[in-house]
């Protein structure tokens, strides 16, 4: 007597799947709705994401606006500082004109129209000051870009080298380069600091630097998150998008 055995299908179109995995899906749909409830979109799409293992990245800066109408005009000239130009650059052995900007990224800067303000002492670099004008690009934030009015600067870049620390020479530099800005039309100046670098926030406040917005950047793959805040309130505004910045964040609480 020959049996025949019936074999269970394991094709596509004839599986059933356990009554199990339905609950399964079910718990998982409830769970994430109930994070998102608690959480918000924000934390909902790094959970997402870090699940599936991509790269988290988050910071937060301080956006500040400087009116220069209402700076003093008592600084001293002649000018202790220096304008910087591409064969300034291509004859010095210095490779550090701010943070993380080497030789050549500086003299690229210099093609795009920006200013590169300097101080030397016996013939060493010790202090920088960049001025980016018409396009600037906060690179903290993934070069999130700034479309500036042709009387306004944005000011970044600023490093005093390690052995010239400790003598108040950003301060006195930032009062003269701002009064020859000043000097040449430009009306409003632009800066971001980190909240918790305190010493760079006292420093732009000092010179009349005001704060007017914190934005906290997170990325997850290419999907961007923007929360901006307005200074001293709770009013906020938040962003999301694919691959780019959004446009003109920088001024939403301007």
């Amino acid at each position: 007597m020959s049996h025949h055995h019936k074999k269970r299908k394991t094709g596509v179109s004839g599986w059933t799947p356990p009554n199990d995995m339905f609950q399964r899906i079910e718990v998982l749909k409830q769970n994430t709705v109930d994070y998102y409830k608690q959480h918000g979109l924000s934390e909902s799409i790094k959970r997402f994401f870090e699940k599936l293992g991509f790269e988290h990245f988050r910071r937060t800066l301080l956006f500040l606006v400087l009116d220069l109408k209402d700076l003093p005009d008592n600084v001293q000239r002649p000018y202790s500082f220096h304008i910087e130009t591409a064969d300034d650059i291509q004859e010095e052995e210095n490779d550090n004109y701010g943070l993380s900007i080497t030789k050549k990224k500086a003299r690229d800067r210099l093609q795009k129209g920006h200013r590169l303000f300097a101080l030397k002492e016996d013939s060493r670099m010790a202090y920088v000051l960049w001025a980016e004008l018409k396009r600037a690009d906060v690179w903290w934030f993934d070069n999130l870009p700034i479309h500036l009015p042709h009387d306004a600067a944005y000011i970044s870049g600023a490093y005093t080298m390690p052995e010239f620390r400790g003598r108040g020479i950003a301060s006195k530099l930032k009062k003269e380069i701002f009064h020859y800005l000043k000097k040449e039309g430009y009306k409003t100046l632009f800066a971001v600091v980190s909240p918790i670098n305190t010493t760079a926030v006292k420093i732009n406040k000092r010179l009349g630097f005001r704060a007017y917005q914190i934005v906290r950047y997170s990325r997850y793959w290419h999907i961007r998150h923007y929360s901006v805040q307005k200074y001293d309130s709770d009013e906020s505004r938040a962003f999301i998008t694919l691959f780019k910045a959004p446009k003109d964040i920088w001024k939403t609480f301007l």
